[in-house]
């Protein structure tokens, strides 16, 4: 049983009587040298690179087959990614072998337009000349064949009233002229008897004429003169019909003819943009220097994208720069970014410290320069830190080293400070320190502060030298 209780007397002893649990800090307050610093992390960026882009016009499917690792050296003109184009190139042979059926297809349909450009005048001359022989027919109807049908019919009624008469004529001639003879013979009497059959067909003629006339001149001519009319109609309706019928007919030919044209003209394009996109997928460094992948824009190197399609079967994105070229000799500056407050305390170029992550014990001069003069989507400005002398700067400098830069803002003898955790914020704005007293007990004292550095604010009125802070 001893054995299981101890431990835990001892644990329960020794907090007890840990001093950072029973009591609280203290600070005598002395005027020091205060240092007032912007640290930062910088990365190294080339002054000079070639990003590598690829901006097909037709073609986006580009399987990488295999890509150099980043960090390669390389010498302009050396492949760096190689790209499966065997779909582009089937690709490639089936448009050119479309572009033949389609070269052939746009000249039958302007053949067609021309045949129908020549057929449609020749068409709407027809209708016209048709139209036109029409009215001249219509016209002599109504000045010759119509006054005379008329002037026919009142002349057979006429001739027919005269043969009438002449049959009644002739009869009562040979009646008188048998009387006076007193005799009747066989002959007369049959002349008197045929004489008299005449008169009687002549009669019956007359009846029929004067009907024939009247319908002739009340049913049979209206009839004539309402087909007329409506063949009038008919005739005007088909030359209209075809004055219209044959342009539209036309107009949608050509527009026919104008969307081959422009299908053909895209086709057009379409192979010669498939056949510059297969040229420029063979991604060729365009000069000497090592292969990294990644962009380098707004002074940051960025890898996310490249990092997600830079392997094998991966897809080189189009428009998207993945990959770049850094020349050997070239300078390096050193890039960083600012925020709100830090942009606040720099002016625009300022004396700096700089130590490689590499060789953090190394120091080297540097002069930092703002390079933006408003924020960037991040909210932050950009800063660019070169070496004061760039021939004291170091050896083999890559792409992405690391930095820390140290910028002094403020550099001031005899300045009080205390720790920031040391100063409360009262409900008014205002700010105090809790200050041992040499009689009683602690007290709340208000203080103002000024400028803060390293985790230390400046003390400008409430306080002075000897007096004891405590802190939490």
């Amino acid at each position: 049983m001893r054995i299981l209780t101890k431990p835990a007397t001892l644990t329960l002893a020794a907090t007890l009587l840990s001093p950072t649990l029973l009591t609280a800090g203290e600070i005598t307050l002395k005027a020091d040298k205060f240092i007032q610093s912007v640290e930062l992390s910088a990365t190294a960026i080339p002054t000079k690179s070639f990003p590598i882009t690829v901006k097909p016009e037709a073609w986006g499917a580009m399987k990488i087959e295999k890509v150099l690792p980043s960090g390669s050296v390389v010498k302009k003109g050396d492949t760096l990614v190689w790209i499966d184009t065997e779909d582009l190139d089937e690709k490639i042979i089936a448009v050119e072998k479309a572009r033949v059926k389609q070269k052939l297809e746009l000249a039958n349909a302007e053949q067609d337009l021309a045949q129908l450009e020549f057929s449609t005048a020749l068409q709407l001359k027809a209708a016209e000349t048709k139209y036109s022989r029409f009215l001249e027919d219509y016209a002599y109807y109504k000045t010759v064949q119509r006054p005379a049908q008329i002037e026919e019919a009142k002349f057979d009624l006429f001739q027919a009233v005269n043969y009438l008469a002449y049959s009644k004529e002739e009869l009562d001639q040979l009646y008188k002229m048998y009387k006076a003879d007193g005799l009747t013979e066989d002959t007369e009497e049959i002349i008197i008897k045929r004489a008299k059959h005449k008169m009687k067909a002549t009669e019956l003629n007359l009846k029929g004429q004067e009907k024939k006339t009247k319908f002739t001149l009340e049913v049979g001519v209206p009839r004539v003169d309402q087909n007329w009319e409506v063949a009038a109609t008919k005739a005007k309706a088909e030359l209209d019909n075809v004055k219209k019928r044959a342009p539209r007919a036309l107009s949608i030919k050509k527009q026919d003819l104008e969307k081959l044209r422009k299908n053909d003209a895209d086709a057009a394009k379409y192979l010669v943009d498939l056949k510059a996109d297969r040229a420029i997928i063979d991604f060729k460094s365009p000069s000497d220097g090592i292969f990294y992948y990644g962009d380098i824009r707004d002074g940051k190197w960025d890898r996310s994208h490249a990092s997600k399609v830079l392997k094998i079967g991966g897809d080189v994105p189009s428009r998207l720069t993945v990959m770049t070229i850094v020349p050997e000799q070239t300078t390096f500056t050193f890039s960083a970014t600012l925020s709100e407050a830090e942009r606040t305390l720099l002016g625009d170029a300022d004396k700096a410290i700089l130590r490689l992550d590499r060789d953090a014990w190394k120091s080297y001069s540097a002069q930092a320069k703002v390079a933006t003069e408003y924020p960037g989507v991040d909210s932050k400005w950009q800063m660019n830190i070169n070496f004061a002398d760039p021939a004291s700067a170091p050896k083999k400098l890559i792409l992405g080293t690391k930095a820390k830069v140290s910028i002094i803002v403020t550099e001031e003898d005899d300045v009080i400070t205390v720790p920031a955790n040391a100063v409360t914020t009262n409900a008014d704005g205002t700010y105090a320190v809790k200050v041992k007293m040499a009689q009683g007990d602690p007290e709340m004292v208000k203080v103002e502060v000024g400028r803060q550095s390293g985790g230390q604010l400046e003390i400008t009125s409430g306080l002075t030298v000897g007096q004891v802070v405590i802190t939490p």
